[in-house]
């Protein structure tokens, strides 16, 4: 008898294993079965027990690359750049301000290329940032206001000026290589991680036109100071995708980088005008860790195109960056002046990107 039942245990066991297969086969020969239209909302059915479905975009077509462009309109700011502190004569009368540099908005642009691998729904892609960019700052001092512009100017006394003009160079490029996976965490929820390699360079420098009190308007005496670096360093973040359905959704964005960063010119050189250099100094290469931090949030809209064989996606968001202790002129300002080695102040950007994308 317990033959009898052990026969027939084996025979319902093989017939339940042919039937879940031909089920199998019969969903893969059926690809409307499991069809989603991946990077968007899914309903609950579609969700893969026990896995994150790939939410990589997926055209149809073999190619399986995209190429992304995001024009930036960002204002660049820095800790530090305050350029001195105005005098009113006599001694102790009220109306004394401190004059800072000028922060603009200005343009500049982002590039990306990638493609979709076939390992696991991982995307690998290179992206490049752009923004160079001057600041100009002017002011006239009359009667009995002058401006003390220590420490910048002839950082080892106290000058007082009647005139400044002050150039702020900026130049940033930065190159990023990374793999992601983007993921589904809920039906209106896609999440990528991103990790990967960060390179960039930064030159910037101050340059300063000055009257001293007592001199002719027509003295221009010129002060410049000047920091060129190159980083490289892992970053990684997580990118976030709230779906609200018809294609449109929220974003928000979060990155952290730790690069190693090699200062190869930090200098002060200030002179008089038709003389001889009054002030000359070059610190040489410096090297330190230096992180950063970005924040974005905004609106996006997506959908498939041409029976699925392209993807297009526009997106606006509001970037948040810091780069901190970039600030190595006032570094070499403070040196100079009063002898402090205290750290370097921070550089910040913000401001809008408006991306386009296309896959294929």
């Amino acid at each position: 008898m317990d033959k009898k039942k052990s026969i027939v245990s084996i025979a319902a066991i093989m017939a339940i294993s042919v039937v879940s297969a031909d089920q199998m086969a019969g969903s893969k020969n059926n690809p409307a079965a499991n069809s989603i239209n991946r990077g968007h909302e899914v309903s609950a059915d579609q969700m893969g027990a026990g896995y994150n479905q790939s939410a990589m975009y997926d055209v149809t077509g073999t190619w399986d690359w995209f190429l992304e462009g995001s024009f930036i309109y960002w204002q660049t700011s820095q800790e530090g750049m305050d350029l001195g502190v105005t005098r009113v004569l006599p001694v102790g009368s009220p109306g004394r301000k401190v004059r800072y540099q000028d922060f603009d908005y200005k343009p500049g642009f982002k590039v990306a290329l990638g493609f979709d691998t076939t390992f696991d729904d991982w995307v690998f892609f290179g992206e490049y940032t752009w923004l160079h960019h001057n600041n100009r700052h002017t002011k006239h001092y009359t009667g009995n206001t002058t401006l003390n512009a220590r420490p910048w100017v002839d950082p080892t006394n106290e000058t007082h000026l009647t005139r400044l003009t002050s150039n702020w160079d900026f130049d940033l490029d930065i190159f990023d290589l990374a793999l992601s996976r983007p993921f589904y965490q809920g039906t209106r929820l896609t999440v990528n991680p991103v990790f990967g390699l960060r390179a960039m360079w930064l030159d910037q420098s101050l340059t300063m036109h000055v009257t001293p009190t007592g001199k002719p308007a027509s003295v221009r005496n010129k002060v410049r100071y000047t920091s060129d670096s190159w980083a490289l360093g892992p970053r990684g973040g997580l990118l976030s995708n709230w779906h609200l359905g018809a294609g449109f959704r929220i974003i928000g964005n979060a990155y952290a980088g730790l690069l190693y960063t090699r200062y190869t010119k930090v200098k002060d050189k200030q002179g008089t005008q038709g003389g001889a250099t009054a002030v000359s100094v070059s610190n040489g290469t410096r090297n330190w860790l230096r992180p950063q931090l970005e924040f974005d949030l905004g609106l996006g809209w997506g959908r498939y195109i041409y029976g699925d064989k392209y993807h297009i996606d526009f997106s606006a968001t509001y970037d948040y960056l810091v780069f901190f202790n970039q600030n190595m002129m006032r570094w070499m300002s403070d040196r100079v002046s009063i002898g402090s080695d205290g750290g370097p102040s921070n550089l910040y950007l913000q401001g809008l990107t408006l991306t386009g994308r296309f896959d294929f």
